[in-house]
């Protein structure tokens, strides 16, 4: 008589009797097998098929949750990488904001004469001023009508006139001008 072992397929034959802890033929008894031992050894045999049962349920539960911990990963990698591109967009729009402000300041800087508490010449123009009042020259100031304030000659190092309160002034920008406590009035201005 012999019992095929479903683990490894091996035939267990007389006197050889399997008890509850052995399926292999271990334990070896005189005799042949008995009820009893016959349902001992399906009992061991059935006990040995429902542990591995369990442990390939086991090893699908490992391998659902090892499944779904890279499915997390690779999703959190998916969000990092449109979070870096929003990034990016983010941080272009602001390069290109920051680019056309510095256009527009260029812009205004390079239109603006005299205007403001600065009173700032910019390069290139003809501007016909009246004086008012003189403090300080800074800058070059070319074609300067000859005259006197108050019997003081107001010079300034790249100028050989003196000017006169009242009297109409041609100023060309050489350099970007900046006249300090000079008060105009700004009759005519064109580019040239």
């Amino acid at each position: 008589m012999a019992i095929e072992s479903p683990i490894r397929g091996k035939a267990v034959m007389d006197p050889i009797v399997m008890n509850g802890n052995d399926l292999f033929g271990n334990v070896r008894v005189g005799g042949r097998l008995g009820c009893c031992d016959q349902m001992q050894v399906e009992f061991t045999v059935l006990r040995n098929m429902g542990q591995r049962r369990e442990r390939e349920k086991r090893r699908e539960e490992k391998r659902r949750k090892r499944e779904e911990r890279e499915e997390k990963r690779r999703e959190e990698k998916r969000e990092e990488k449109k979070r870096r591109e929003e990034r990016r967009e983010r941080e272009k729009r602001r390069e290109e904001r920051r680019e056309e402000k510095r256009r527009e300041r260029e812009e205004r800087e390079e239109k603006r004469s005299c205007k403001g508490d600065e009173n700032v010449f910019t390069l290139g123009w003809d501007l016909q001023v009246v004086i008012i009042s003189i403090y300080r020259i800074q800058g070059d100031l070319i074609s300067m009508y000859k005259g006197r304030f108050e019997d003081k000659l107001i010079q300034s190092p790249n100028v050989e006139t003196s000017v006169l309160k009242g009297v109409v002034l041609t100023v060309k920008c050489l350099s970007p001008l900046i006249l300090q406590g000079i008060e105009l009035d700004i009759e005519d201005k064109g580019n040239i």
